[in-house]
Parts: structure tokens; C-alpha cells; sequence
């Protein structure tokens, strides 16, 4: 997600981007259990997930247990996410 909105990691980030990072982090829970919901419905789709935040070890395992890991693809750090948009 961090790679899709071109945040980086590393040290010396703006206070926005210190602000924004735990946000996306949380929500990222959210958006694979909206790909649940979306499967239950009968909704084809398929998420992209770029970058590599702290909770990054739990959503596989996450999507694992909420029958969607099929539909998430992990793609870890992208440098250059210009591509995926």
C-alpha cells in the first residue's frame, strides 16, 4: 500500500506521511475483509497489495483464513508502482 502512495519508510519522513502510515497500516485489515465481503457477494475482483508496512506478516494470514487469499496478491516492496496504477 505504502509503495501505491509512494511513502517511504525510511528515516527523515514529513509529519503527514508519520501521521498517515499507522492509519494505512490499520486499514489494510479492513480492505482485505472488504475483499471477503466482495467474494460473498459474488464480486470478481482481485487486490494488488504493494509495500511492506508492520502488519504485513498478519494479512496473509488474514486473507488465509477468510477464504480469499486466491484474490490478494502480494507483491511486496515496488519501487516504482507508476506500472500497477
Amino acid at each position: 500500500m505504502r509503495a501505491l502512495l509512494q511513502i517511504s519508510r525510511s528515516a527523515g519522513r514529513s509529519d503527514a506521511e508519520r501521521r498517515l502510515l499507522p492509519l494505512i497500516d490499520q486499514k489494510m485489515e479492513v480492505v482485505v475483509e472488504l475483499s471477503a465481503l466482495l467474494a460473498r457477494r459474488g464480486v470478481a475482483e482481485r487486490l494488488l497489495v504493494a509495500g511492506e508496512g508492520d502488519i504485513r506478516a498478519r494479512l496473509p494470514g488474514l486473507s488465509r483464513q477468510l477464504a480469499v487469499a486466491v484474490r490478494i496478491h502480494w507483491l511486496g516492496d515496488v519501487p516504482d508502482s507508476t506500472p500497477l496504477l
